[in-house]
């Protein structure tokens, strides 16, 4: 329910510059509110508002959405910064949790690299990619010395040029081991 913004109606929302005694006041109504809405604590009210399948384009749905995309990340940042303040017993929470969610991050990661397809490109290829290479190298030495008259590559062949190495695998092989590197498709 957004706030009471008639007049006469006390927005805190829109109080500045909070004292301890205000934030304390206002987070009271906030916990009172939570337990008449029928949840068992403040953070379980949290979990069902960032995790709940919410009524499609409902307020409550759209605040969520906003919140996931914008507010989250900031928050989360306040948060870990805080504890840092926080007592050693009173933080073990949270960092166990960031460590935990950072190296499940990690796997998943290394699980969906593992899952794409890897590609090597063949001789054809590599001897393509190095000659597209050596042209336009020679176009540009004489574009520098002024004499481009001489090279055969005009702008449209040069701009071919271009585009066969923006196609170019990332990655090629190394001549003196003859292993190729694989690249990664998205």
């Amino acid at each position: 329910m957004p706030p009471d913004t008639s007049p006469g109606g006390y927005d805190l929302a829109m109080e500045s510059g909070p004292s301890q005694v205000d934030i304390t006041s206002r987070l009271s109504i906030v916990l009172d509110a939570v337990q008449k809405a029928g949840f068992q604590d403040f953070e379980a009210m949290v979990e069902a508002y960032y995790t709940a399948n919410l009524e499609r384009n409902s307020f409550p749905a759209l605040l969520q959405c906003a919140s996931r995309r914008r507010r989250l990340k900031p928050m989360l940042h306040n948060l870990q910064d805080s504890s840092r303040q926080w007592p050693r017993w009173e933080s073990r929470g949270i960092n166990e949790s960031i460590s935990t969610g950072t190296a499940s991050l990690c796997v998943e990661e290394i699980v969906s690299l593992d899952k794409r397809k890897l590609i090597t490109p063949n001789q054809t290829q590599l001897a393509s990619l190095i000659d597209t290479l050596e042209s336009l190298l020679w176009c540009h030495k004489c574009i520098k010395q002024g004499n481009c008259k001489s090279h055969p590559l005009n702008s449209i062949a040069e701009l071919e040029l271009l585009g066969q190495l923006e196609a170019a695998p990332d990655s090629v092989s190394r001549p003196e081991t003859g292993k190729a590197q694989p690249h990664i498709l998205d």
